[in-house]
C-alpha cells in the first residue's frame, strides 16, 4: 500500500516567520519521498474474510480509497470460493460483485486460498484484470468396476477453460454397463451449462472412442462409450452412445477432457 505522510506540516500561514530554508527542504522532501517510490503505487491488500464468496479489504489507517470508477487494487484472496457469484467488501462499504472484463456473463471459475487477483472498479463491478490461470491435482475415484479405480488426476485452468488429465492406460474390471468419476472439484465444475466432451477410453481391453459428460454444479462425471453406425446410402454415418462391455478391462485411455468452466 502506498506511503503515509504524517508528519509534514502543510499550513504555514500560522506560523511567524523568517521560516528555515532548511526546514522547508526537509518538509518538501519527505512529501517527495512517496512519489518516488514503487511502493505506493501498489494497492496491495489481504482478505480478512472468514467466509468464502466474501473478500473483504480494508486500507491502513491514512490511506483514502473511495469507491469510484477506476480505482485499482491487488488483493490476497484469503478462501476458496465455491459459487460463481464473489463480491468484494472495501473498508466496510457497500459490497460489490467481481466479474471477468469481459462482462458478468463470462465465468471466471474458481478462486483459491492464497491466491492473488488484480481487480478493477468500473462503477458497478470489480473486475478480474488478465487471465485466471491455475493447475493442480485432485483425486478421481472410477465406478463401475469390480473394484473402484483410484486415481491422481491433473488439471489446468487457463481463463474460462479447463483441462482435466485422467490418466492413461490404467484399468479395472468391468461389472457394469456404465462408469462414472467422482471427485471432480467444485472449481471445475460448470456452473450453468453441461458440456459434453468427446475422449478416448479403455471398453473390454480394447480402446474406443466416447464421451464425457460434466454436468453443472456435479463433483461427477459420466462417461458414454460411442460406436459408429453405419447410415444407409446417401446419409452420413454417425455416432451413437452405448453402454460399456460389462467384462473386460475399463478405464481411461490417455483421457484428456476440454471444457468451458460456463
Amino acid at each position: 500500500m502506498g506511503t503515509i505522510v504524517t508528519t509534514v506540516p502543510n499550513s504555514f500561514g500560522p506560523l511567524a516567520g523568517p521560516i528555515a530554508l532548511s526546514l522547508l527542504d526537509q518538509n518538501f522532501a519527505a512529501a517527495i519521498l512517496p512519489s518516488n517510490t514503487m511502493n505506493t503505487f501498489s494497492n496491495y491488500l489481504l482478505d480478512a474474510s472468514g467466509t468464502p464468496n466474501s473478500i473483504t479489504v480494508t486500507t491502513p489507517t491514512g490511506i483514502v480509497a473511495n469507491l469510484v470508477a477506476g480505482l485499482r487494487l491487488q488483493i490476497q484472496v484469503a478462501n476458496s470460493t465455491t459459487s460463481s457469484t464473489v463480491n468484494l467488501t472495501l473498508n466496510g462499504g457497500s459490497p460489490a460483485q467481481i466479474i471477468t472484463g469481459a462482462g458478468p456473463s463470462e465465468s471466471f471459475g474458481t478462486l483459491l486460498a492464497g491466491q492473488i487477483i488484480d481487480v478493477l472498479f468500473d462503477g458497478t463491478y470489480w473486475r478480474l484484470l488478465g487471465q485466471i490461470n491455475f493447475n493442480g491435482t485432485f483425486t478421481g475415484t472410477f465406478t463401475g468396476l469390480s473394484s473402484a479405480l483410484v486415481l491422481t488426476c491433473y488439471y489446468a485452468i487457463n481463463g474460462p477453460q479447463a483441462t482435466v488429465w485422467l490418466g492413461t492406460g490404467v484399468s479395472n474390471v468391468s461389472n457394469s454397463t456404465s462408469m462414472t468419476m467422482t471427485g471432480l472439484p467444485n472449481y471445475l465444475q460448470p456452473p450453468t451449462l453441461q458440456q459434453i466432451v468427446p475422449c478416448s477410453l479403455y471398453d473390454n481391453t480394447i480402446p474406443v472412442l466416447g464421451a464425457a459428460i460434466v454436468n453443472p454444479n456435479s463433483g461427477t462425471i459420466t462417461f458414454a462409450r460411442a460406436n459408429l453406425v453405419a447410415a444407409s446410402v446417401g446419409s452420413a454415418s454417425q455416432f451413437v452412445s452405448t453402454g460399456f462391455t460389462a467384462s473386460g478391462n475399463k478405464g481411461p485411455y490417455s483421457t484428456t477432457i476440454s471444457y468451458f468452466l460456463a
